[in-house]
């Protein structure tokens, strides 16, 4: 089909013709009503106003009928006039007075005069509407009785109304304006007390929906004038009346008011016992609820007491600017400034940035979910305010035990009393849900606590977070001071750095804590450990862990790091026996409980210390009574001094003693923490034969000697190979065994006897001193001394000696020497001879 079948020019234009004459009958429908209503406004006016209107004056009884009918009370007035301004009822009326129903003697309103214009309204919801009311000089008595309720003016209103009825009629008229109005309040709620209350101004202006109020009053409870305004509307489908359908702004300006006496006026947990007010500011309200605003503060002798505050809270000044937030249910008040003075003596104190939210709740003692937050606050501040709020038990210990002082930084401090039911034993991570939440950075952080035997601390830099179901603290502070009491050899910890975490998680079964790349670094120690630890349970004995890396330590007082708990005979051992020198790259790795350190086939764990030491001066067998001899300190000594469990391990590979150096010592106890505990220690030692011999003179084992070693000088170097076996607890019952190799050395006895090219061994034990192949070249000939049975710790003392002597410098010898003396000296250096001595006759001169 062609589009010219569907083209009708003839068709489109009847259609627009009669679309045309429909929209012309529309507009004639339209004007005709415009008219009618027009016509129906006219006539109403007129009728209102010529006739309806006037009868009012002429009906005077019938207009007190009314307006008492729609108040609920008995409206008296003396005379009414009424007139017409523009488009609405005027009128005039002299000596108005409401009186209670039934009662006509005393009035609970009165005005002298009243002007205003009455609105539209009043037609079509049969009860005055005022499109404005003005009136001066008037009196209005209140009462409040013992239950809360409430009448005003004789208006009753039941407490839980909270005056809705009246408030509903009052919102709804266009425009009030009071002025020189004075209030009579008995107030009977808590104690029978009248007040008078002054009302200077006060202007309203409703339109639909939306109020404004400006208001100037004088109370009992401030002095000069209080202002307040407030812009805002009500709800669609709330009552005007009802404060909680408001949305908008209030304003004020109060000076000097008596808040103890406003607190008077409530029912209220908190007792405010004094303090004087000046404030000025602004809130935005939604609902019933604050959502938003700012308020400046200057209060003055504040004393406040209420049963979360603990002690009674004083405080002689305090200027405050605090913000409001609402933010869903939650609500907070913030401080950008607060200074205050606790006493008028004492020195002003400024915290700005802190700030306290809460959820919402029907009043303070339902709230179950609040905190603090501060950008930086004194600890000593947080106390008191903490005691505000239910905290829990522990927390209020922890504070009440410690007394901590310091600045806190970016405190966010909140708890929820619902999340206590939660059982204890959940696995976090995030310690998501908990009773209580708490986090801060601290800075120079004290603990100072009441009683002594408690941790404490000193200048302590970190952070904290910590809920009911466990915590992390990280540290990161310098010149810190820690005692911890009952857990290390020393209580008192200086610290020049300490970094690293610590988690703690408290379950059924107790609690288990976490450490985590824990730096500790002084003047004596720079370590990095991890550890872990679960307290002793009525079930389970504590368990500790830890596996450490010293970089570097001082072996001197090593011992004050290790736990109390472990072998006191270990630790005193080690003590006394490092002392000057360094550990390098040490290991420590423990587990177990920390109770039978270092551990045993009864106790089983594991404690192994791998501690390379440098430089270190080492004493084998530390003596406290050095008259009776002692073995002698190495010093420089460079090795490993390692635990595995109880057994103690030395790997010296280098030391000196004097100008002696010593190589190769190994040392071994295998039961470090045994009262019979005994060291062995082997090594070689090459050096000075003086020294090697002043070595052994000065041990127990060689005192007896002492005193001939003093007559005897020894030029030449020796190797000295020696075994001891030393009980720690009695050095006097030490066993040894040694062997001197002597090349080509010198000696000189009494300062008389030459002996040249001394070669050969010298085997000693505790008890006896022999040669073993000795040669040496005397009194001008050569001897050979050597034992009979090759067993120096045997007891024999059976020596043979062979050589050749020149006779001349034997007899010059004992001519020019002391024969007492040359027995002793052989007598006490090789026992005595049991051999014959085999002379060279030939060689006599």
């Amino acid at each position: 089909m062609s589009w010219l079948s569907n083209f009708n020019p003839l068709e489109s234009i009847r259609k627009l013709q009669v679309h045309e004459n429909s929209l012309a009958i529309w507009k004639k429908r339209a004007q005709w009503l415009l008219f009618l209503v027009a016509l129906l406004f006219i006539a109403t006016q007129a009728l209102t106003r010529f006739y309806l209107w006037p009868q009012v004056e002429r009906n005077k009884a019938t207009f007190e009928q009314a307006i008492s009918q729609t108040l609920g009370v008995n409206l008296k007035i003396e005379n009414i006039k009424t007139g017409w301004d523009f488009l609405w009822p005027a009128f005039k009326i002299d000596n108005v007075q409401l009186y209670e129903l039934g009662e006509s003697n005393s009035p609970k309103l009165s005005i002298p005069q009243v002007t205003g214009k009455l609105s539209w309204e009043t037609l079509w919801k049969l009860e005055p509407h005022f499109h404005d009311l003005s009136f001066d000089d008037a009196l209005i008595q209140v009462q409040r009785d013992s239950k809360g309720n409430w009448n005003i003016a004789g208006i009753k209103l039941d407490q839980s109304s909270a005056g809705y009825q009246f408030g509903n009629w009052l919102f709804e008229q266009d425009s009030l304006e009071v002025k020189n109005a004075r209030i009579n309040w008995l107030d009977q709620r808590f104690q029978s007390t009248q007040y008078s209350i002054d009302i200077e101004s006060l202007s309203l202006k409703n339109s639909w929906f939306k109020h404004n109020i400006d208001l100037n009053l004088k109370t009992p409870w401030n002095t000069n004038t209080a202002s307040i305004k407030a812009d805002f509307r009500h709800n669609l489908f709330g009552n005007a009346g009802n404060w909680k359908d408001w949305i908008g702004r209030l304003e004020w300006d109060v000076n000097e008011l008596n808040i103890a006496k406003i607190n008077q006026l409530f029912e209220s947990p908190i007792n405010v016992i004094s303090g004087q007010l000046n404030t000025q500011g602004r809130t935005y309200i939604d609902g019933g609820a604050l959502d938003g605003g700012s308020t400046k503060l200057a209060a003055q002798n504040l004393h406040i007491e209420w049963p979360r505050l603990g002690a009674p809270l004083k405080i002689a000044k305090v200027d405050a600017e605090l913000e409001q937030r609402t933010s869903g249910k939650k609500m907070s008040v913030s401080a950008p400034l607060l200074k205050w003075q606790a006493t008028e003596k004492s020195a002003s104190k400024e915290l700005n940035g802190i700030s306290i939210y809460w959820d919402m709740a029907a009043n303070i003692d339902a709230i179950n979910h609040a905190g603090v937050k501060a950008d930086e606050i004194d600890i000593n501040l947080v106390e008191q305010l903490a005691k505000q709020f239910p905290l829990p038990k522990d927390i209020a210990e922890f504070i009440k035990k410690y007394q901590p002082s310091g600045m806190l930084k970016n405190l966010d401090a909140n708890w929820h009393a619902e999340a206590s039911k939660l059982p204890f034993n959940i696995k976090i991570p995030g310690f998501n849900e908990s009773h209580y939440k708490l986090s801060f950075d601290f800075e120079k952080a004290n603990l100072k606590p009441e009683k002594k035997g408690h941790l404490s601390i000193a200048n302590l830099t970190g952070r904290l977070y910590a809920t009911e179901l466990g915590g992390e603290l990280t540290l990161d502070s310098e010149d810190t001071f820690i005692s911890l009491p009952q857990i290390l050899e020393n209580d008192n910890l200086a610290l020049d750095l300490i970094q690293g975490k610590v988690k703690w998680i408290k379950k059924d079964n107790g609690a288990e804590y976490q450490v985590s790349k824990l730096k500790l670094k002084n003047e004596s120690a720079n370590l990095t450990f991890d550890a872990n630890y679960k307290a002793k349970t009525s079930k389970m004995s504590a368990d500790l862990y830890i596996k450490a890396d010293i970089h570097e330590a001082s072996v001197k007082n090593l011992t004050r790091y290790f736990p109390l708990e472990m072998s006191k005979d270990a630790r005193t051992y080690l003590n006394a026996a490092l002392k000057e020198g360094w550990i390098r790259n040490g290991q420590i790795h423990i587990h177990g409980d920390p109770l039978h350190i270092p551990f045993n086939t009864k106790f089983p764990g594991i404690f192994e210390l791998n501690l390379p030491i440098e430089q270190v001066q080492y004493s084998p067998a530390p003596a406290e009574d050095k008259k009776q001899g002692q073995w002698s300190e190495f010093s420089d000594v460079h090795g490993t001094v390692a635990f595995k469990g109880p057994k103690l391990l030395l790997d010296l590979k280098s030391a000196s003693f004097e100008s002696v150096q010593l190589s190769n010592i190994e040392g071994v106890v295998d039961d470090i923490v045994s009262r019979s505990a005994t060291l062995k220690i082997n090594g070689l030692a090459k050096g000075s034969s003086q020294e090697l011999l002043k070595y052994y003179v000065d041990s127990p084992s060689g005192k007896s000697i002492e005193a001939i070693s003093k007559k005897i000088e020894i030029v030449g170097n020796a190797e000295l190979k020696i075994n001891i076996e030393m009980p720690i607890n009695d050095t006097k019952q030490t066993k040894l065994q040694g062997e001197v190799k002597l090349e080509k050395n010198q000696a000189r006895i009494n300062q008389t006897l030459d002996v040249q090219e001394i070669t050969g061994d010298i085997l000693f034990s505790e008890e006896n001193i022999i040669g073993r192949n000795l040669r040496a070249q005397l009194l001008g000939g050569d001897l050979l001394i050597d034992n009979a049975n090759k067993l120096p710790w045997q007891s024999s003392s059976d020596m043979k000696v062979s050589g050749k002597v020149d006779i001349n410098q034997l007899i010059q010898a004992l001519n020019t020497s002391d024969v007492s003396e040359i027995k002793k000296i052989q007598a006490k250096s090789i026992k005595m001879f049991s051999s014959s001595v085999k002379r060279n006759l030939p060689n006599f001169k």
